[in-house]
């Protein structure tokens, strides 16, 4: 039997994935956040195995119907009580005033996605007259509209979810691009993966000092639940690239499990975002697994600073460095065995710019480039989310970093184009750059000029949350109690694609990025998200 509390929360969230409004009244964040840590305790077979265009699907979603039911009792987790935010005045990042390249095309482009565009019709399925988006104005649950979902009485629960799920037209799941393209026609490829929410770091910008209340282990997808949905997404949904994250995906035990598993569905990437603490011993397990991309997060080059920023011993900052020194291995191996001039391993360095905390240090970040030849470096905008102290004035845009290396480090960047559209990053290359083409400095601007446009990204959280937006933090489907419930390929399809044409155009549905500060308490805090 659901509590009050579970009960209350499940209302909120459903009405949310279903229609993109808030319920009324709005339940408290911490119930929100509630409902994501009922508690569930059962296990997936994963055995069977299904042909798929001539190649055997290891974890096929038939099994969902093996599954127990859920036994549902709540936990109530209150991690954004744990400290305060103080919330900035500041007046919102404008744009104006930054320097644009001198490319016209290019600039009309970035305006225009940047310009929201009114959205079509939710689908090419809802525009043949049918939709799997639920609306009612009364207290019964109907179907079809090819308009945005209105939902005046919530779904409460996941039986009820499912008899929702079964009065929709059944999507055509041979159609990949359909169940992951929202209503402004942007179809989602990438899926980032969170592995767990523990870290063995306290990054300032991350989560609130005193760290985030756990959720019990049978919260968390269990291995073969996740590689069930992650061969959904691929098979079903048309993903090609996944990527690993945290908390710290390295904590994972199985962490070379899943990625054996997740290199059996062929796809084009897989990734990995970590900071780099134990990556150096676990490397050459996951190269040979199949992981081709790594992501070192990394925010300072010194000793006193690593230690304030992390709020661990500043000797974790050589552990980092033997990751670097592990990866650059590699890929020197890579080469060496291939004969070819570029290695299969990919390695980026992120580093989170903070005004007045480590923007001193972007030319030592640069220069990163000529000790270690195939690392990328990226630069990223500080963006706010619970309890991480943001404020606009600690924001730097990328053309003030620009300027500050031409001017003061005589250091003049060369603009490169990215092949692919949906890449977040804007991308230079150095002077001692080793090709024209290559692209080994990139800034990220997700608060200053964002490129939710493009987006092609989807997010599972480590307790099998989808967010659909990563500054979204009223919209969740718990996909997790949707499998332990058993639901079918067809039924798992139709929530999916419901909640993903709640997307927002940009930025979780906020104006600018102050607008996103004020209402980030509504979100999770990083770490239980995943980047």
């Amino acid at each position: 039997m659901r509590s009050s509390a579970s009960s209350s929360c499940s209302k909120g969230l459903l009405r949310s994935v279903l229609t993109g409004k808030e319920a009324t009244p709005r339940p408290p964040v911490r119930t929100l956040f509630a409902s994501a840590v009922s508690r569930l305790d059962s296990s997936l077979p994963f055995s069977q195995q299904q042909q798929h265009n001539g190649k055997k699907r290891p974890y096929p979603l038939a099994v969902f119907d093996q599954v127990r039911p859920s036994t549902a009792s709540t936990r109530s987790l209150d991690w954004r009580s744990l400290s305060s935010r103080s919330k900035s005045t500041a007046a919102a990042v404008s744009t104006d005033d930054y320097h644009v390249e001198d490319r016209p095309r290019l600039a009309a482009l970035r305006e225009r996605l940047q310009t929201e565009p009114a959205p079509r019709p939710a689908s090419q399925y809802a525009q043949n007259g049918s939709s799997p988006i639920v609306t009612t104005t009364t207290s019964s649950v109907t179907a079809t509209s090819p308009s945005p979902a209105v939902v005046e009485s919530p779904i409460l629960d996941m039986e009820e979810l499912r008899a929702w799920a079964d009065a929709q037209p059944d999507l055509p799941l041979d159609n990949q691009k359909l169940l992951l393209t929202d209503r402004y026609q942007r179809h989602h490829s990438y899926l980032r993966l969170s592995l767990t929410e523990r870290c063995n770091l306290r990054c300032t910008y991350c989560m609130p000092p005193e760290g985030v209340p756990l959720q019990p282990k049978s919260h968390i997808l269990q291995t073969s639940e996740l590689l069930q949905l992650a061969s959904y997404f691929r098979y079903q949904g048309g993903v090609s690239k996944f990527r690993l994250t945290g908390g710290e995906p390295t904590l994972r035990a199985d962490l070379v499990d899943i990625v054996h598993g997740l290199k059996a569905l062929d796809p084009q990437q897989i990734g990995m975002t970590t900071n780099g603490i134990v990556l150096a011993s676990k490397l050459p397990a996951l190269v040979e697994a199949g992981m081709d991309s790594i992501n070192i997060s990394l925010d300072t080059l010194q000793p006193d600073k690593f230690a304030e920023l992390t709020r661990r011993p500043a000797g974790y900052l050589d552990k980092v460095w033997q990751a670097l020194e592990a990866c650059h291995d590699v890929q020197q191996e890579q080469m060496r065995m291939s004969g070819q001039s570029k290695p299969n391993l990919t390695v980026k360095l992120n580093c989170v710019v903070m005004r007045n905390v480590n923007t001193d240090e972007i030319a030592d970040f640069v220069k990163l480039t000529q000790t270690f030849p195939h690392l990328a470096i990226r630069f990223i905008e500080y963006m706010p989310f619970s309890d991480n102290g943001w404020n606009n004035d600690q924001l730097v845009p990328y053309p003030e970093l620009l300027q500050d290396l031409h001017d003061n480090h005589n250091i003049d960047l060369q603009k490169v184009p990215s092949p692919d559209p949906s890449d977040t990053t804007k991308w230079y290359q150095t002077p001692w750059s080793s090709t024209a083409s290559s692209r080994n400095i990139g800034f990220i601007t997700s608060m200053s000029q964002h490129f939710c446009g493009t987006c092609n990204r989807l997010r599972l959280t480590a307790d099998g949350q989808l967010k659909v937006c990563l500054f979204d933090g009223k919209t969740e489907l718990s996909l997790r109690d949707a499998l332990r419930a058993g639901f079918t390929n067809q039924q798992l399809a139709k929530v999916i694609h419901a909640a993903v044409q709640n997307k927002h155009y940009k930025l979780g549905g906020h104006v600018d990025p102050q607008a996103l500060a004020d209402d980030a308490d509504t979100n999770r805090p990083m770490t239980l998200i995943g980047g």
